[in-house]
C-alpha cells in the first residue's frame, strides 16, 4: 500500500541550506514583525491534559464564526474537526479516500511538492494539468482516485475561480472522483476572497466527495501551532477521528487554546495580508521595470518568475544565488515546472527589495554568459 522508497532529495536539499543570509524560500518569518502573538493568553496547565476528541467549545466556535463571516456558510459540529496543520490533512485525507485501484490524482500545475511526496507514498501516479479538464477525466475517469486543487495556489498565486469549482465539481460527482482542497492561503489576497467549496455543500452531496483543508500556518503566520480544520461529511469527519484517535494526533488543548483566540480575530490578519500586499506591489514593479515578464499574483506571497530567457537551469541558478549572495528561493522544478523560480516575500519589506534587485543582477549576468 505504501511506498517506503520516496524520494524528496531535491526539496531537502534546498531547504537545508545554512541559516546564514536572507531565507526568501518558506513562508515564516513575517510573524517577527506581528505585535498580536505578545498579547495572546496561554494556560500552561493544559500542557498536563490528553487533547480530547470533544474539542474546545471556543476554538469551534470561533472558527465557524469566522468561516461564516468569510463564506456566508454556517457549518455544524458534525462537519468539523481540528488537525495537526495541512500536511496531517493531507495526510489523513489520503487515507480516508484511498481506493488502490485506483491509481491517479490529478494535480493542477505547478504544485506544491509535498503533493508528489505523498502521492509517490501512497503509489498513485500523477496526471499533471494546467486549466483544460475535460480531457483528462474522460480519458482516465475509472481510474481517477481523487484530485488536489490549492487556491490560492502555490506557487504561482493562481485563484481558481466559481467556474472552475462548480466545473470540478460536475466532473467529480459524474466519475465519482474524490476532491481535497487545500485552502491554507485562502486569507491571503489581493483583490477578492477566493471561493471556496465550502460555499458548494449540496453540490458535493453535504461534502460526503470533498476534504476541506485549512490552517493557522499561512492566515496567522503561526505554521508551529500545527493547528488546522478538516470541513467534511459527519461520515468522513467520523472517519479521521478513529484514525487520530489510535494514532495520538489530536491537537493539544494548550494549542486549541491559543488557536481559538488566532481564529477569533480577524485584525491581525488584515495586517498580514496588507503587508505581502505591499511587498508583491513593490517587488512587481521593479520587475517590470527591468523587463522581467512576471504575472501579478492574486493571492499568496510567492514571485513565480520564468527564467528562460536568462538563466539555463533554474537548479544551478538558485545554487549559485545562495552560493554568492546569501540568498535563498526555489528553482522551479520542485514545483514540477523547469526555468522558475519562487521567491517568498516574508522578510521585511527592505530586505525584500535589495533581494530582487539582487536576483535581477545576477539574473542578467547569468544571460551575458548563456
Amino acid at each position: 500500500m505504501f511506498n517506503k522508497n520516496i524520494k524528496i532529495k531535491i526539496l531537502s536539499k534546498f531547504l537545508g541550506f545554512g541559516k546564514n543570509g536572507i531565507n526568501l524560500s518558506i513562508g515564516e518569518q513575517i510573524k517577527k514583525n506581528n505585535n498580536f502573538f505578545s498579547k495572546l493568553s496561554v494556560n500552561f496547565d493544559l500542557y498536563q491534559n490528553y487533547p480530547k476528541t470533544n474539542f474546545n467549545k471556543k476554538l469551534l466556535k470561533n472558527f465557524k464564526k469566522t468561516t461564516k463571516k468569510k463564506y456566508g456558510v454556517e457549518l455544524k459540529n458534525k462537519n468539523i474537526i481540528p488537525s495537526l496543520g495541512n500536511r496531517d490533512g493531507l495526510y489523513t485525507s489520503f487515507l480516508i479516500f484511498n481506493k488502490i485501484e485506483k491509481k491517479y490524482v490529478i494535480l493542477f500545475k505547478p504544485y506544491y511538492p509535498i503533493y508528489k511526496n505523498i502521492c509517490d507514498f501512497f503509489n498513485k501516479k500523477i496526471i499533471l494539468i494546467k486549466k483544460n479538464i475535460r480531457k483528462k477525466f474522460i480519458k482516465y475517469n475509472k481510474l481517477i482516485n481523487f484530485i488536489i486543487i490549492c487556491s490560492p495556489n502555490n506557487p504561482d498565486g493562481n485563484i481558481i475561480n466559481k467556474k472552475q469549482i462548480n466545473k470540478i465539481i460536475l466532473y467529480c460527482n459524474f466519475y465519482n472522483i474524490k476532491i481535497i482542497s487545500d485552502e491554507c492561503y485562502s486569507d491571503i489576497y489581493f483583490k477578492k476572497l477566493p471561493t471556496s467549496i465550502i460555499k458548494f455543500k449540496k453540490k458535493t452531496k453535504n461534502y460526503s466527495n470533498v476534504i476541506i483543508l485549512n490552517s493557522l500556518s499561512k492566515r496567522s503566520c503561526a505554521p508551529g501551532l500545527r493547528s488546522g480544520f478538516y470541513i467534511s461529511s459527519k461520515k468522513n469527519i467520523n472517519s479521521i477521528k478513529v484514525i487520530k484517535n489510535i494514532s495520538g494526533t489530536l491537537l493539544s488543548e494548550f494549542n486549541q487554546y491559543i488557536s481559538a483566540q488566532l481564529w477569533k480575530d480577524n485584525k491581525h490578519v488584515k495586517k498580514i495580508r496588507n503587508k505581502y500586499k505591499e511587498r508583491i506591489k513593490k517587488c512587481v514593479e521593479i520587475l517590470k521595470k527591468n523587463k522581467i515578464k512576471i504575472k501579478k499574483p492574486k493571492g499568496g506571497f510567492y514571485l513565480w518568475i520564468n527564467i528562460k530567457k536568462y538563466a539555463k537551469n533554474d537548479i544551478i541558478f538558485c545554487k549559485k544565488l545562495y552560493k554568492n549572495n546569501s540568498i535563498k528561493i526555489l528553482p522551479g522544478e520542485i514545483f514540477g515546472v523547469k526555468n522558475y523560480i519562487r521567491i517568498a516575500l516574508v522578510v521585511s519589506k527592505k530586505k525584500c527589495i535589495y533581494s530582487i534587485k539582487k536576483i535581477i543582477k545576477c539574473l542578467k549576468n547569468e544571460k551575458k554568459n548563456k
